[in-house]
């Protein structure tokens, strides 16, 4: 017999002994005893014996019957463990981070605790660029570290490269501290799928406060902190403040008040002159602006990020450019330059919105020139490219704007369909002052002038 059994399987081998045990008893007990009384006393002790044997089997099935369910409980529960962790990184998955989170960080009582979220930086330029194999790789990498720096934590992935710690300690500096050092491990080139890359993160930290607390509000409070790196520039760890939460109220206001006035045609379209070296205007610059009829004038530094994070920014864009295009029939001949965002370039509907905007308005491609910043052109993937192509054989043109703040050496211009390049102010505002910026701006321009 195995170590273990089944109910079903009991109730079959235990039934038959038990109902021979009754029918001997019984038997024994209608037998005449005037007929064979040694042969009623011979039954009674068969009788006797098949209960003794039927309850010593009776016994021995019960403890193979618990040991099955025993069994049965100690496979649920690695069943629920596998389903319950992410195979690449052996992290909790959301579901299951979020139950043992919640009973961790609503105690009352204990040691200190802090929350973290991270997550890795331009993760889908780095799958675009060497492909999926390798961005697993360093999600898989963040994992570990994670475990290694925080090993009694509670780490959950919460989705994609978005990582959550919970974790008890004795100090937020110590906290804070190992969390510094995990980022500039990750810093570190190491193999992954072939490659060698150094991983960049950003996080948020909230540190918990000792009462009880409620778990969504807190992952709310880091995600507060987690988007300041992120706007901050990336590749750090900030820990929330209370101002943060002023910041995402202002956030709020803004998306909320910028929909209103795009919808309303409450926004502005000023004109900056480009001239050329003798001072003739060749062309006219579009510049967005915003004056709200209570907070006066909002700067563009303001809410051109917000629109960037929503998909405010098409809708933005695209009333830019209608303005600028149905204005430029003021301009003469005149080409007219529009800001184009790396978020806007990310959708096939540039390309339709462009077109529709310029058979709408009746402005030639020729005289359209989209603006894009040299910080956006060096995440463009290999399909927005395709995109921007699309749009020089329309015949509209693509200029370079900001270039020379070091985000793309000279050879990055190799991959782009630029026309024009528009030389970063820092190095035009010090000329024939600095040899120096004299020599970068000359081979700059004499870069321009051979593409």
């Amino acid at each position: 017999m195995s170590d273990s059994i089944s109910p079903s399987e009991a109730f079959r081998i235990s039934y038959p002994l038990m109902v021979g045990a009754f029918l001997i008893s019984g038997t024994a007990m209608l037998w005449p005893a005037e007929r064979a009384s040694l042969t009623a006393d011979l039954l009674g002790v068969v009788s006797v014996a098949f209960l003794v044997a039927g309850l010593g089997l009776a016994l021995r099935i019960r403890r193979l019957t618990l040991a099955f369910f025993e069994r049965s409980e100690t496979e649920r529960s690695l069943g629920n463990s596998r389903l319950s962790r992410d195979e690449m990184t052996d992290a909790l998955l959301r579901r299951a981070f979020m139950e043992a989170a919640t009973a961790m960080a609503t105690k009352r009582h204990g040691p200190q605790r802090s929350l973290m979220l991270v997550d890795i930086d331009h993760l889908k330029t780095l799958n675009d660029a060497l492909g999926h194999q390798v961005g697993d790789a360093a999600i898989a990498r963040l994992g570990a570290e994670l475990r290694k720096t925080f090993p009694r934590a509670l780490i959950g992935r919460l989705g994609g490269d978005e990582f959550c710690v919970l974790c008890e300690h004795d100090g937020e500096n110590a906290f804070e501290t190992h969390a510094e050092a995990m980022r500039v491990a990750l810093r570190h080139p190491a193999p992954a799928a072939g490659q060698t890359i150094g991983v960049s993160i950003s996080a948020g930290i909230l540190h918990l406060p000792s009462n009880r607390v409620f778990l969504n509000e807190m992952l709310h409070h880091a995600d507060l902190a987690l988007y300041a790196s992120k706007k901050g520039g990336r590749d750090r760890i900030t820990v929330f403040t209370s101002d943060m939460l002023k910041d995402a109220q202002q956030r709020r206001f803004i998306e909320r008040e910028l929909r209103s006035a795009i919808l309303l045609n409450e926004l502005d379209v000023a004109y900056q002159p480009i001239v050329d070296g003798t001072g003739r205007v060749i062309a006219m610059e579009a510049l967005v602006r915003w004056h709200h009829a209570v907070r006066g004038p909002i700067p563009p530094s303001d809410f051109v990020p917000v629109a960037e994070e929503t998909t405010l920014i098409d809708l933005l864009g695209e009333w830019v450019l209608r303005r600028a295009c149905r204005d430029a029939a003021d301009f003469g001949d005149l080409k007219v330059g529009v800001n184009i965002s790396a978020n806007q370039i990310k959708r096939d509907l540039i390309e339709e919105t462009v077109a529709a905007v310029l058979r709408d308005t009746g402005l030639a491609p020729s005289r359209l020139v989209l603006e894009i910043t040299e910080s956006a052109a060096i995440v463009l993937t290999p399909a927005m490219r395709q995109r921007l192509v699309r749009l020089t054989e329309m015949g509209v043109g693509i200029a370079l704007d900001d270039f020379g703040t070091g985000y793309c050496g000279i050879g990055y211009l190799r991959a782009f369909p630029i026309r024009s390049l528009k030389i970063d102010r820092s190095f035009v505002s010090s000329l024939g002052r600095d040899k120096v910026d004299d020599a970068i701006v000359s081979a700059i321009i004499h870069v321009g002038r051979t593409m």
